[in-house]
């Protein structure tokens, strides 16, 4: 009987860790309100293949804002976080071009997310934009971000940003 558990936990952590050996990225972080930093809990993730919304993967955050997900394939995915009277945020990763090698082990990438809630006849569209691309860096052998796209969507969104906060009353 001893033994016969002792098989059926071995296999167990086996077919685990062959399964751990599929994830090529480990995306994971925390989705926040805006204003106030604090969690929030059921807000929906989103991953999709740009090229194929078909192919999709969702998670809700849990109850301290916290959510995971896996990505297994080479694919260019676009993360969607979004909860309801919330504006939606998304960023995109290219999850293509390291060599066979060096995807083994995997890599992980740590995207916190914060909204903004809706203000009524506020116009925030462009935030259907990604606000971020991570792609492989060959000379690094790490993903990396954007940095040049990122400080030109705050540049181009400041003004956007500033009306939002003088509409609902913040002060830096």
């Amino acid at each position: 009987m001893l033994r016969s558990l002792l098989a059926a936990l071995l296999l167990l952590f086996g077919i685990g860790r062959l399964c751990a050996q599929d994830t090529l990225i480990y995306v994971y972080g925390t989705v926040k309100e805006f204003n106030t930093r604090k969690p929030i809990p059921q807000a929906l993730v989103l991953a999709f293949d740009v090229n194929d919304p078909r192919h999709r993967k969702t998670v809700l955050t849990d109850s301290l804002g916290r959510y995971q997900l896996d990505i297994t394939e080479e694919r260019s995915y676009r993360f969607a976080f979004g909860m309801t009277n919330y504006y939606p945020k998304s960023v995109v990763i290219e999850a293509i071009g390291p060599t066979k090698e060096q995807w083994v082990g995997g890599y992980g990438l740590n995207i916190d997310i914060n909204l903004l809630p809706e203000v009524e006849g506020f116009d925030m569209s462009f935030g259907n934009e990604p606000y971020g691309y991570a792609r492989f860096d060959p000379t690094t052998e790490n993903f990396a971000w954007d940095v040049e796209y990122t400080q030109a969507m705050i540049e181009r969104n400041a003004a956007a940003m500033e009306a939002y906060k003088a509409r609902v009353g913040i002060t830096e």
